[in-house]
């Protein structure tokens, strides 16, 4: 299983696919495509960001909270390895889908 989803993330980070459903168009610096090329990030509120090992967005994910952290701004980072992109829509599949989602409440209600 852990295979499958590695491919899948390698077929999905691949950057023709990227660029022609992805992006759309759009430039890669652009705001609309990656939020780390917003403007104003220091605004940003106390920040989660969960994400699956095998996640193709798993670095930006990364490079998100880093950013944000190296602005003095509360966050918090929580990976779940073996998993893959929006591996919390498999309730009572994975427990760590739902343990991510136990994980947002007690974010949010710090």
């Amino acid at each position: 299983m852990k295979n499958e989803l590695k491919a899948l993330a390698d077929f999905f980070s691949s950057d023709e696919l990227a660029g022609t459903v992805y992006r759309n168009g759009h430039a890669q610096e652009e705001h609309l495509i990656s939020i780390l090329n917003a403007d104003h990030l220091e605004e940003m509120p106390p920040t989660e960001v969960i994400v699956g090992e095998f996640d193709p967005l798993r670095g930006q994910g990364e490079a998100f909270i880093k950013k944000l952290h190296d602005l003095n701004i509360e966050t918090h980072y929580i990976r779940y390895n073996g998993m893959s992109h929006a591996f919390l829509d498999s309730l009572g599949y994975y427990p760590q889908a739902e343990d991510s989602i136990q994980e947002a409440v007690k974010f949010l209600n710090k």
